[in-house]
């Protein structure tokens, strides 16, 4: 016999779309540091405020993720 809890389907999605976002944004800082040996000087510049925009979209992904955890603890 299976119960249904809405909160944990809830969450559950919340946490693997997010988790998959993150996984996205890591892999193109990554990316980005594989291809820094190409670029001119000239592009460091707008390679380095990238990777920077970028780690912050993956560091408030992160805090959002643990809150929703916070969150959904307190719930139940």
């Amino acid at each position: 016999m299976q119960t249904y809890i809405p909160f944990l389907d809830k969450f559950l999605h919340l946490f693997f779309v997010k988790l998959c976002i993150s996984y996205f944004l890591l892999y193109s800082l990554n990316n980005v540091n594989l291809k820094l040996n190409c670029v001119t000087f000239k592009k460091l510049k707008k390679v380095a405020l990238y990777k920077k925009t970028m780690k912050k979209k993956l560091e408030t992904l992160i805090i959002e993720i643990v809150n929703s955890l916070k969150k959904y603890g307190d719930e139940s």
